[in-house]
């Protein structure tokens, strides 16, 4: 693993959020999520800038897209956000209270719907 495990704290014991998007918001105000070596893998092949995601993720309304309870990586969602320049990216991360990022990438319009949303059927 590659990245920054810290945990918030309060009063000696974690804090929990009310949403998870609220708490992966939290994680990225606080630097407090891991990034596995695929993640990272697929930054540098996409040449995408985490800083960019991470802004996104902070700044605009980040909304789950697909949620994955079962997944064998961990709980986890598909989080849709949009950067200052309007490029959409998708983020998939494992629930808080540990945030582990997992893979990110730019939607396919071929794939998504014209919002980036939902998945189009075959």
């Amino acid at each position: 693993m590659v990245g920054l495990f810290r945990l918030p704290e309060a009063a000696g014991r974690i804090q929990t959020s009310e949403t998870p998007i609220d708490g992966i918001k939290q994680a990225f105000r606080d630097g407090s999520y891991l990034v596995s070596e695929h993640f990272f893998g697929r930054l540098l092949d996409r040449g995408i800038d985490l800083s960019v995601v991470g802004d996104a993720v902070r700044e605009d309304a980040p909304e789950v897209i697909e949620d994955y309870p079962e997944d064998t990586r961990g709980a986890s969602n598909l989080i849709h956000c949009v950067g200052e320049r309007g490029e959409a990216y998708h983020l998939l991360c494992t629930y808080p209270p540990t945030v582990r990022l997992i893979t990110v990438y730019v939607p396919d319009p071929a794939l998504w719907t014209e919002d980036l949303r939902r998945r189009r059927l075959p």
